[in-house]
């Protein structure tokens, strides 16, 4: 009984690292691109991102050390590894929690009524709620994380329930070539969730055998769920999706649920924006030995200024960091596991043995994403 409740406990927390703000962006990207497009990145990235976190989780199995995704960079790439792996590691953080800053403000002005569309008054009062829990470290990450999965599952079933009471066929398109490339990086980042691979191994334990069944069900759930989500908005609000879902919605459903759905979705990415945040503070302060003064001054500064300087489309900043940061992190995420499999200290519980073309496949796609994304979209 005790080894089951931990592989239900390690898909659990695969599922809410995979399942975060990318879920408010992927039926906007859908209804643009059309139906068979977003089906066909469904399946497509699923193949793609279930062998990088099946991949991972062989390196996990391959080193004794437990370790994360800098320290497998540093094992097994060297300083090289290491410093492109922290970099990168650095401006996800930053870049999701700037998304998350956009996301939150916007549904505070939905709580307050705010339909103007000027946020910026919102994105003020948003910073300096979560700017204090930064400053005062209200509680744990993890117990934020633990919120954050309960406020985003309320908010899920919701919006997925009215949604499908005014779901009609005729909003739906097929295709638009225009947009084909425009899910690719929404669509990815959405769907990644190796960062918690290490962790799963810990939580299970002993039970290191039940990792891969661990991964591919953890992986697979969140797509089942965006995909319901997304045929459940569109099918609500058709040509009026928006960027943020919850705007668009609000022209449909309008009233109290809209407001009630806000609250939610204010709540989930407030605790987001709050665990995430904590996380980097110590990152900065432990990691790179900053003083706590200027570690929380960063980590609260950077992504304001970054949405007064204009970085503040939700679309295009999770679609860079699906595709950018993807690319990196899968690609050296490739490199290590090549060189694990040769140099690892211990025996895994299992090994993929892919024929060597498929890694090159995976790699040629990471390359290409970001530049037909760049030669094709425009927001």
């Amino acid at each position: 009984m005790f080894k089951r409740r931990k592989i239900f406990e390690a898909i659990a927390i695969l599922i809410g690292t995979i399942v975060g703000s990318g879920i408010f962006a992927i039926p906007y990207v859908i209804m643009k691109a059309g139906l068979v497009v977003g089906i066909f990145y469904f399946i497509f990235f699923a193949l793609v991102i279930l062998t990088i976190h099946l991949l991972y989780g062989e390196i996990v199995l391959r080193t004794s050390a437990s370790k994360r995704i800098v320290g497998y960079g540093e094992t097994y790439l060297g300083r090289s590894g290491r410093n492109l792996l922290f970099i990168s590691s650095l401006v996800s953080f930053f870049g999701s929690i700037l998304g998350y800053l956009i996301l939150g403000s916007g549904f505070l002005a939905t709580v307050f009524g705010s339909t103007t569309g000027n946020n910026l008054l919102f994105v003020f009062i948003f910073w300096i709620l979560l700017s204090l829990g930064i400053i005062f470290d209200w509680k744990r990450a993890s117990f934020l994380d633990l919120l954050m999965v309960i406020f985003l599952i309320v908010t899920v079933i919701i919006i997925g329930a009215f949604s499908f009471t005014k779901f009609q066929l005729s909003h739906f398109h097929f295709l638009d070539w225009r947009y084909f490339f425009l899910p690719w990086g929404v669509i990815f980042y959405s769907m990644s969730g190796a960062s918690a691979v290490p962790e799963l191994r810990e939580v299970l334990g002993e039970n290191k055998a039940k990792l891969k069944k661990v991964i591919i069900w953890g992986t697979l759930v969140p797509i089942f769920i965006y995909l319901l989500f997304a045929l459940g908005v569109i099918g609500a609000t058709g040509g009026q999706t928006t960027a943020d879902t919850i705007s668009g919605m609000r022209q449909v459903f309008g009233g109290g649920l809209i407001y009630l759905i806000a609250i939610f979705g204010f709540l989930c990415v407030a605790t987001s924006y709050l665990a995430l945040s904590i996380v980097l503070k110590k990152i900065f302060i432990f990691d790179l030995k900053v003083k706590p003064i200027l570690a929380i001054l960063i980590v609260c500064l950077v992504p304001l200024l970054l949405y007064l300087l204009g970085i503040n489309n939700f679309i295009q900043i999770i679609s860079f960091l699906g595709l950018w940061l993807g690319a990196v992190e899968g690609i050296l995420i490739l490199a290590i596991y090549q060189r694990a499999k040769k140099n690892g200290d211990r025996q895994p519980e299992y090994s993929l043995n892919l024929p060597k073309f498929v890694y090159f496949l995976i790699g040629i796609l990471f390359i290409l994403g970001p530049i037909l994304n760049f030669i094709f979209v425009r927001l």
